[in-house]
């Protein structure tokens, strides 16, 4: 964006402000002359603000060494399965970057950085994803627990440069027993998932479903945690933030699939409105708690090479005021804080989900009953420091880490 450009979006950002100034300043008959000043200062010196606050989106705040390796700390495995592509990507912990919005790592306002859910183009291609050779050597396949749904795997690596940030996501169907049997191989035969996997989703032989890992953020600034339970099929007693969500045939049936499915994954892992059939009888509810939302990303998760979607759904309520609106609702009152079969939730503020990049330890309060608990970085989800890292670093506009500070994490 251009300086002038910068220069006519600060004065439409400030012309209400301005406006309402010059007007009171004209109305006061005691002083006018001074008044006349005095205000003209002010809509002067708010007008100057804003525009500095636009032009500050130019300033680029690319990932320095001391943060990935502070902050971000990637795996080993993670780290050389990036290195098989040409590019130079973010890992964090076990999650690896592959396309991000270009003003990601630019000081942009949280609100209007990466794609608006609306904006993202589904091609949807009649052809299966082939793994009938994984399949094959997995000796057959599984009886899974049932239902045998329908899955969409993420087959391309979207183009993006500054000048054209169009996202089009190219998707092939599978299904959930194909997924399982090729899971449950790999994970018995672990050495054999980097030989079969790859970090860019064209070239990887491993059967998928394309997953929104999506961190919800409170009005008061309060970061949404789940703890998940013990007994889940994924990742229990990990530490997610915020939620994840596979894509489903019914968001492929609307106008606006990822949209949709920021808006379901919101309704059903977070507000607990049911089940998809019951999804658009609730859409007005789930829009009246949101703000705005934003895809940031597009990764893969090692060592199974799952695609997922990375986003942020800010929303109007605060910690008080969410809590209520479930209870009010009934979800989960009598449970005492354990209003999920997934999980329980916890909340954490900017300076606490630092403290956890950098130390490895943070506390926690539930949501429900206001108790504390400590959160540690071996007992994260797989992409929660990513999460966290990205969303703090839009937070703040700037780099995490300052200089001259010696950062130490804990064992």
């Amino acid at each position: 964006m251009s300086n002038q450009s910068y220069f006519f979006r600060a004065v439409k950002d400030s012309r209400f402000t301005l406006l309402a100034g010059w007007l009171l300043g004209a109305l006061t008959n005691i002083f006018p002359l001074y008044a006349v000043i005095s205000f003209a200062v002010l809509a002067a010196g708010i007008f100057i603000f804003v525009y500095m606050d636009n032009r500050k989106e130019l300033r680029s705040i690319s990932i320095t060494d001391e943060e990935a390796k502070s902050l971000a700390m990637p795996v080993n495995g993670a780290i050389n399965a990036a290195s098989k592509t040409n590019m130079n990507l973010l890992v964090s912990d076990k999650a690896i970057e592959i396309v991000c919005h270009p003003n990601l790592n630019a000081a942009v306002r949280p609100d209007k950085v990466g794609w608006d859910p609306i904006d993202i183009e589904i091609e949807q291609t009649d052809l299966e994803f082939d793994a009938e050779d994984l399949i094959n050597r997995a000796g057959g396949l599984i009886d899974a627990e049932p239902p045998n749904g329908r899955k969409f795997c993420l087959v391309n690596t979207p183009f993006i440069t500054s000048e054209s940030s169009h996202l089009k996501l190219t998707l092939k169907e599978t299904d959930f027993f194909t997924i399982e049997t090729v899971k449950s191989w790999l994970e018995r035969n672990k050495n054999l998932s980097d030989r079969y996997g790859h970090v860019s989703p064209e070239k990887s032989l491993i059967p998928s479903s394309l997953c929104l890992h999506f961190t919800i953020r409170l009005s008061d600034g309060e970061i949404l945690l789940m703890k998940r339970t013990k007994g889940m099929s994924y990742y229990e007693n990990k530490w997610s933030a915020s939620g994840e969500e596979q894509i489903s045939e019914s968001d492929l049936n609307t106008e606006y699939p990822i949209d949709t499915l920021f808006k379901r994954a919101l309704g059903e892992e977070i507000l607990h409105l049911g089940d998809i059939e019951n999804f658009p009888e609730h859409i007005q509810f789930i829009d009246n708690h949101i703000k705005y939302m934003r895809l940031y990303s597009i990764g893969t998760e090692w060592p199974l090479y799952n695609p997922a979607l990375f986003g942020v759904i800010q929303l109007k309520n605060d910690r008080n005021s969410l809590r209520e609106a479930l209870i009010a609702r009934k979800f989960g009152s009598e449970y005492s804080g354990q209003e999920d079969k997934e999980g329980i939730f916890y909340t954490i503020n900017n300076d606490q989900a630092y403290e956890l990049l950098s130390t490895g330890r943070a506390i926690a309060k539930a949501l429900f009953n206001n108790t504390e608990e400590v959160v540690e970085s071996h007992s994260l989800h797989p992409t929660t420091r990513y999460r966290l890292f990205r969303l703090l670093r839009t937070l703040k506009r700037n780099k995490l880490v300052k200089h001259n500070k010696k950062i130490q994490r804990t064992a």
